[in-house]
């Protein structure tokens, strides 16, 4: 009898510990998950197992980005509690600015990884030069100008 409450403590633990990290490594997936929809052309089982395997890689990127977002929810959340009492049109824009500028630092922190392992081997591999690349290489402007030292 002793075992089975053992076995039965063991498997509330687990239940109830188990989905949170599971949780976390899906929002991390999430972060991938988006860009690479825009980006590529994948199957959507592709891309959500790729998005997967960048929560894993990424990670160095994803817990700062994580608690970022986890603040600035935390955040909202008091200000909208606030802002029940007191709603006014500014709340509207409150609400939706910072979610579009969360949005922004994601895609500026995880398109490098997935132009790493995704973009520059696939025209690597063709044998052609990739665009974002090339024009980085070439430059943007020219200097016409008489260098007269």
């Amino acid at each position: 009898s002793a075992g089975v409450a053992w076995a039965e403590d063991i498997s509330s633990v687990v239940t109830l510990f188990l989905p949170y990290p599971l949780l976390v490594f899906y929002f991390f997936a999430r972060f991938y998950l988006y860009v690479m929809l825009a980006a590529l052309e994948q199957n959507v089982r592709g891309t959500v197992k790729n998005a997967f395997r960048f929560a894993i890689l990424g990670v160095k990127r994803n817990i700062p980005l994580f608690l970022l977002k986890l603040i600035a929810a935390a955040l909202l959340y008091t200000g909208m509690f606030v802002g029940y009492f007191t709603f006014r049109n500014e709340y509207i824009a409150l609400l939706l600015m910072p979610y579009a500028h969360l949005t922004f630092i994601t895609v500026y922190a995880v398109y490098p990884l997935i132009q790493k392992y995704i973009i520059n081997p696939y025209y690597e591999q063709r044998g052609e030069v990739n665009p974002e690349t090339a024009a980085q290489e070439q430059g943007i402007f020219k200097d016409e100008t008489k260098a007269e030292w």
